[in-house]
């Protein structure tokens, strides 16, 4: 477990010799791969190693790069992390972190969009979501109950138009539909306003 030396006497009726070996013992390189984190699904968690050498992430899966010393990871499901760290003399040394995922089901959407073509709030679109797996519908519905939109793809949105003409200031009903990541249906509606 640390730097020696070995002597060894060789001898019998005719000689004697000696020989000599050194072992040197390097020491392992330092691998800190940072405390336990807990995160919501859907977000992310910063990483942050500490070492001497080459930095080696696994599973690499869900990680923004596997071989840095500071990586962001995105699970779905709480994982562990191995961070291996080889120095210049080879030598491997291991730590671990955990990064645990809490399934907090969220779906946010505005309450009021304005179509004008400024840039600013010109689309009204679900704003934010977490533990969302698949988005199953998302309609949005005028006073008289005509569908007006529809998509499948989360991140779509409405741009105030229906038949290629732009509605008139007025409220319209927003239903959504999705399935979270725990197997769940979620159903939310509401109302928005379109602002001209």
């Amino acid at each position: 477990d640390s730097t020696i030396q070995y002597i060894v006497n060789v001898s019998n009726d005719c000689f004697s010799d000696t020989a000599i070996v050194n072992i040197n013992i390097n020491p392992l390189p330092l691998a800190n791969a940072g405390p336990d984190q807990t995160i919501y699904r859907n977000t992310s968690a910063t990483l942050d190693a500490s070492g001497t050498g080459d930095f080696i992430w696994y599973p690499a899966t869900n990680l923004s790069n596997p071989y840095s010393e500071i990586t962001v990871a995105s699970p779905l499901e709480t994982t562990s992390y191995l961070l291996i760290v080889t120095d210049a003399n080879g030598c491997i040394n291991y730590d671990t972190v955990k990064v645990e995922v809490i399934g907090n089901t969220l779906l946010l959407l505005p309450t009021a969009f304005s179509p004008n073509g400024d840039g600013v709030n010109d689309v009204f679109r679900i704003s934010k979501w977490l533990n969302i797996e698949k988005l199953e519908s998302f309609n949005i519905y005028n006073r008289w109950g005509e569908l007006v939109f529809n998509t499948l793809d989360i991140d779509a949105g409405w741009d105030g138009t229906y038949k290629n003409y732009p509605q008139p200031t007025s409220s319209f009903d927003w239903v959504v539909k999705a399935k979270d990541y725990d197997g769940n249906i979620i159903i939310k509606s509401g109302i928005v306003t379109l602002i001209r």
